[in-house]
């Protein structure tokens, strides 16, 4: 009966301890092929609990771990970390920069992810809660993404299968009087995930939607002679690069550090310097642009029926004098017709010429009138004064 009581009370005590030391890094399937949950250890980081209502480093913690997320959405064409996208589609390629606001839920590395889901599924039937009500600190995290597809990153596959690479570099809590500490995750014993991600097979083309499948999520080590990295050095990025890329192919940045990124990009670069100029015009006049624009839209329309307007005026008012003109030659010929008598007609022209040209002229009527000489018969004689007075 004692050693019956002594195995028990041994595996009560190993029971237990599992239980209170789970495995530091875990992954936990909730949709095999669509969703899974992965506990990261994050060695160098301390955990912080809440403390009137303030997150305190807790010493009694020996270490902690970050809580990651994948989940592809609810058309499996984007994959989701964290609630945000961080491989997105179409054809579900590298080619989208990883979102610069990554944050994770952080928890004991020595607590199991079972433990996890239920105080946090607990919390969300509550309602949400603020960063005073949760039951775990939220990390901001700086980290390394690599994304390789297959053997050459250049090829154009139909079909995906692209495996991603995901490394924490950093992590920032924010504490009492919204300051915020910052860690450096740079012990080399440290994992990072690597998920693989495949696309339905058949697809011919990359304009049908892809259908995406989580097909391996797994923790690997670091790599063998693993060397820190840090942000990079302030001179690094200036006005004279668009991007400040950290490589020269899209996604373009390979690292992403928080104090280097915000919602428009690379800090100091060409590219954030223009779109925050434009969105802080944006914002200021922004009113008055989609105003003035809507008058614009008007009143050119308005130019423009007033223009077609007075061209059809013109037209009609031009086709109406010129029937009216028809109308009135037409009016006087009429008049004319009934005026003139059919039987006295005009003789042609060519009948006219002709009896010009036969008019004799006035030579030909000298060489035909009688020639008279004066000498032949005399002139009568004078009339004598006499003769005027007997008459």
């Amino acid at each position: 009966m004692r050693p019956l009581l002594t195995c028990l009370i041994i595996l009560i005590v190993l029971y237990s301890t599992n239980a209170q030391y789970a495995d530091p890094d875990e992954i936990l399937w909730r949709s095999p092929g669509r969703s899974a949950v992965v506990k990261l250890q994050t060695l160098g980081l301390p955990l912080y609990v809440l403390r009137d209502q303030d997150w305190i480093r807790d010493p009694d913690t020996p270490s902690s771990a970050i809580i990651l997320n994948f989940t592809l959405t609810h058309d499996n064409s984007t994959l989701l970390l964290n609630h945000i996208p961080f491989l997105t589609t179409p054809f579900a390629n590298p080619r989208t920069a990883p979102a610069y606001n990554l944050h994770a839920y952080q928890w004991a590395a020595n607590e199991s992810l079972d433990d996890y889901l239920t105080v946090i599924d607990a919390s969300w039937r509550v309602g949400s809660y603020t960063r005073t009500s949760s039951p775990a600190q939220r990390m901001a995290l700086d980290f390394e993404r690599l994304a390789d597809h297959r053997d050459d990153p250049d090829i154009h596959y139909y079909n995906l299968n692209l495996k991603i690479r995901l490394d924490i570099l950093g992590a920032g809590a924010t504490i009492g009087g919204g300051k915020t500490e910052d860690f450096l995750l740079d012990v080399p014993e440290q994992n990072l995930v690597e998920v693989t991600v495949t696309d339905q097979p058949g697809r011919g083309d990359t304009s049908t939607p892809c259908n995406l499948t989580i097909t391996s999520l797994k923790l690997v080590p670091r790599e063998v002679g693993y060397t820190t990295k840090r942000p990079h050095p302030w001179d690094s990025c200036s006005l004279r690069s668009w991007r400040c890329p950290d490589i020269n192919d899209p996604p373009w940045w390979q690292f992403m550090w928080r104090q280097e990124f915000d919602e428009f990009g690379r800090i100091a670069s060409l590219r954030h310097l223009v779109l925050t100029r434009w969105n802080q015009g944006f914002r200021i006049a922004g009113p008055w642009i989609l105003v003035l624009g809507l008058l614009s839209v008007v009143l050119l329309g308005g130019f423009v029926c007033l223009y077609h307007l007075s061209k059809w005026e013109e037209k009609r008012t031009r086709d109406a004098e010129r029937m009216a003109s028809e109308e009135v030659e037409a009016l006087m010929n009429d008049g004319i017709d009934d005026r003139e008598d059919p039987a006295v007609e005009e003789p042609p022209p060519e009948y006219r010429k002709h009896e010009r040209d036969e008019v004799p002229s006035l030579n030909v009527l000298s060489e035909q009138l009688p020639n008279y000489d004066v000498t032949m018969k005399p002139l009568p004689p004078p009339p004598s004064a006499d003769a005027d007075t007997r008459r």
